[in-house]
């Protein structure tokens, strides 16, 4: 199975008036391997209760709505009246969110007359995020006009590259040392991506004063190819040393065609070091696709292009995974070629995960013993001892491996626990409240326009509030706005900053009910159990109602803008998706879709929900019936696989959050997956 491409998302500026979006999924989404969990519901300590975070006056109560308003009025009105509107500032004089309210009519306004209240916005708001868009803003009009001086006196760097290149142009100097004006650009042209037209200038200056070598440019042309940016690589090709030239068709075919670089002869031997690096990485590309192909080019090719160690371990370790992913009866030899070249964990799990799927229990146990100790002590190879014991009839043997990993608060301590019928270990325990920690908390500016922000739904620029308060804080601090975070209903950050501190005991604030989202009645329309649909969501989007994801998946439950379109047989808007209550509709409605193609298989249902029924169908066995943990196990993409066994650990602390009576991993020990053909004609 082949890895799926990752899109780069350009940079793009903000829009007057609009909730500004950030895809920063990952700041509030768990790591991928995050499988650290909790195995048992509580009640909630009434003493271990926050403090009451805010408590706001009648004419605040009154401010916040009048800031709704106004910004309202700025968003979707035309011809304001100045004077009214210079008023209704002065009404929320005092409220946190006043230079919010002032950055919109500002923006709204923005022109070169504006240089004394920007001026004066700026000196009163300056290191806040509320400033950093407006200076922004501010620059671009005065690049637009050609307003130098204002320019170089309003100038920081870092806000965009097109910014920063217009800053270099202008303050370019003939006398300036070689060395700090290379410093200075360098970074800004040695990218893997075009760069502004605003930085064409100063970097004729930087090509001329002969710091863009032929090593430079040649260096850009490999970071654009490897990124797949082939136009960019194309117009570097032109500056390419005449001697070096060779080497822009081999990165062309390295990316387009690999399989062309198979042939020994392709690689003169001019530039032996470089020849290697484009074969290395054209044949990590095709490994996927043509292992075997891969396998002859090594023996024909690699003694002649002198690949260093690393590059030679870096395609075995490719083929032996490709092999392995594919089932291909030569993949144990490679996987153990690869494990004696380099002791790399990924190659061990495959390692265990193709000697469990061939049930090879005795090798399995031989396997993980000769381990490095660091690799073998992890908990998914001390369950499968006890797996392999089990087949191998030593009860005794696999009950203590059992027992040792069923204590543990994981995805293999729930497997464990079912297999020596053991009720997993309540270690739920929540951290203490400090009231002066988070009295001091509420009392800073930054996170009180935090909460405002999070109360009126601008979720980005409440995160940039939030971030900005807390970049100092100390992990006291930090576990104390967690507590707060979460009693706001705030749960994405609340679950972000328990990420970021490793303390995953807290099961009642790590795994929310949260009440605001509509999983509930949504998933009893469409006979969906809520705690499936609770931990899809709680891995999905850690619920962050305005998660954009890379590749344009939206809102709580991440639903790609294509699968909305086919759910609903309409398009559907974008800004709809991010509604939560929308959104959930259209991700349990795709979970009952996906439940009918997979015979209401949950989890089968789940590991389609990350990469397509079609794809599950074919992982699949051909012939005989499979264990579920071992298809687990061998699930191809490891997005999947931690996927699925993250959301089955989620789903079973949810059941027991919402009051079920769980037998989850009990079934799934005893589950077998059917051979493909038969649930395949099913799902047509």
């Amino acid at each position: 199975m082949r890895k799926p491409k990752i899109n780069k998302c350009l940079y793009s500026l903000f829009i007057i008036g609009m909730a500004m979006l950030a895809p920063a999924i990952l700041a509030a989404k768990p790591n991928a391997n995050e499988l650290v969990l909790v195995a048992a519901p509580v009640t909630k300590d009434p003493s271990m209760a926050s403090i009451v975070p805010f408590t706001l006056t009648e004419r605040e109560l009154q401010q916040r709505e009048l800031f709704a308003e106004f910004v309202e009025l700025i968003e979707t009105q035309r011809g304001l009246d100045a004077e009214d509107m210079v008023q209704k500032l002065a009404a929320l004089d005092g409220y946190p969110l006043r230079s919010y309210a002032e950055k919109y009519w500002l923006l709204l306004s923005l022109s070169v007359e504006s240089e004394a209240q920007m001026e004066a916005f700026l000196a009163a708001n300056d290191n806040s995020p509320v400033a950093r868009n407006v200076r922004k803003r501010w620059l671009q009009l005065l690049q637009d006009e050609n307003q130098d001086e204002l320019y170089v006196e309003y100038y920081q760097p870092q806000l965009s590259a097109e910014l920063d290149c217009h800053y270099l142009q202008l303050t370019y100097n003939e006398e300036q040392e070689l060395r700090e004006f290379d410093q200075l650009v360098a970074p800004l042209w040695l990218v893997e991506y075009s760069q502004p037209k605003a930085c064409d200038p100063i970097f004729k200056r930087w090509k001329a004063s002969g710091l863009q070598t032929s090593d430079r440019v040649l260096a850009r042309f490999k970071l654009a190819s490897r990124a797949g940016n082939l136009r960019l690589a194309q117009f570097l090709g032109r500056s390419i040393a005449p001697e070096q030239k060779y080497l822009q068709s081999l990165w062309r075919d390295a990316r387009r065609r690999p399989l062309r670089l198979t042939a020994a002869n392709k690689f003169p031997g001019k530039y032996v070091a470089e020849e290697a690096e484009v074969f290395t990485y054209a044949m990590n590309r095709l490994a996927w696709s043509e292992p075997h192909r891969v396998i002859s080019a090594l023996d024909n090719t690699a003694d002649r292009l002198s690949l260093s160690d690393d590059q030679l371990n870096k395609i075995v370790q490719t083929v032996a995974l490709s092999l392995a992913v594919d089932q291909h009866p030569d993949a144990e030899t490679w996987l153990q070629k690869a494990y004696q070249q380099q002791a790399d964990p990924e190659i061990l799990r495959w390692q265990v995960a193709t000697a469990i799927r061939q049930q090879q229990w005795q090798q399995t146990i031989a396997m993980i013993a000769a381990a490095e100790p660091s690799h073998a002590n992890d908990l998914s190879y001390q369950y499968w001892q006890g797996r392999s014991w089990q087949q191998l009839e030593a009860p005794e043997k696999a009950h203590d491996s059992f027992s040792i990993v069923a204590a543990q608060r994981h995805y293999y301590g729930f497997l464990a626990s079912a297999q020596i019928q053991q009720v997993p270990r309540l270690n739920h325990r929540e951290p203490r409240i400090d009231s002066v920690l988070q009295q001091a908390l509420i009392q800073d500016p930054a996170i009180r326009r935090a909460h405002e922000l999070f109360v009126q739904q601008r979720f980005a620029e409440a995160r940039r509030e939030w971030r900005f308060a807390l970049r100092e804080a100390s992990d006291d601090v930090r576990m104390q706005a967690a507590l707060l975070a979460h009693d706001w209903q705030w749960y994405d950050q609340a679950i972000a900053l328990f990420t970021q501190l490793g303390y995953f005991d807290d099961v009642l604030r790590r795994f929310p009910i949260a009440s605001n989202t509509a999983i509930q009645p949504l998933a009893q329309e469409y006979q969906i159990d809520p705690a499936w649909a609770f931990a899809i969501t709680r891995r999905e989007s850690s619920f962050m109602s305005d998660a954009v994801s890379g590749v344009g998946a939206r809102g709580l439950m991440q639903v790609m803008p294509a699968t909305a379109r086919f759910i609903q047989q309409q398009p559907v808007r974008y800004s709809t998706l991010l509604e939560p209550q929308a959104n959930v509709a259209l991700g349990i409605q795709y979970l009952r879709y996906l439940m009918e193609k997979v015979d209401d298989n949950t989890l089968l249902a789940t590991a389609s929900y990350n990469a397509g029924w079609r794809r599950v169908l074919e992982w699949l066995p051909e012939q005989e019936a499979v264990d579920a943990d071992i298809w687990i196990e061998s699930i191809p993409y490891r997005e999947t696989r931690n996927y699925v066994k993250a959301v089955l650990a989620y789903k079973y602390i949810y059941q027991l959050q919402l009051g079920q009576q769980s037998d989850l991993f009990e079934q799934l020990q005893i589950m077998q997956l059917q051979p493909r053909t038969t649930l395949a004609t099913e799902a047509q």
